[in-house]
């Protein structure tokens, strides 16, 4: 938290495809996120499958056809932040995303989430220590991911 950190590359845009190429109908958009094949955008927290919809550090998309660096600089306003790189081939969208830092010795809350919830995914959170017996009470929940973190 803090501490300034800085991203950097190339981009390389076909001469031939519509440009830019930029996905609108996901979510609501949020303005610091750029859904553009290509581009990279970094934000605070671990994944989030929905990380259009919030407020991110930084983003980018080329300006033009061909190749074109860029170089992203944020400072952290959490212990972990992850770089999304979306990318639409053929007409599949996908995005490949990898997360840095994250809290440490942090357990899991006993708040449960709402009554209805079917997915959570903590992810690579930092949390340790066993699974709060109160999950046993959200039986909408199909899916609970909490790799990557030290539980027993």
């Amino acid at each position: 938290i803090g501490s300034t950190y800085t991203v950097g590359g190339t981009f390389y845009r076909p001469s031939g495809w519509a440009f830019p190429k930029c996905d609108t109908t996901w979510g609501t958009m949020d303005a610091t996120v750029e859904w553009c094949s290509p581009s990279i955008n970094v934000c605070p927290g671990g994944h989030d499958s929905s990380f259009y919809d919030t407020s991110c550090y930084a983003s980018a998309t080329p300006d033009a056809p061909g190749w074109e660096p860029f170089e992203l600089t944020w400072e952290a306003t959490e212990a972990s932040f992850t770089v999304y790189v979306p990318q639409e081939s053929y007409g599949s969208e996908t995005d490949t995303y990898i997360t840095f830092g994250q809290a440490e010795n942090a357990t899991i809350p006993t708040v449960l989430p709402v009554s209805d919830t079917t997915y959570i995914d903590w992810k690579s959170s930092g949390y340790t220590g066993t699974i709060p017996t109160e999950f046993g009470l959200l039986t909408m929940v199909t899916e609970l991911n909490v790799a990557g973190n030290l539980l027993s």
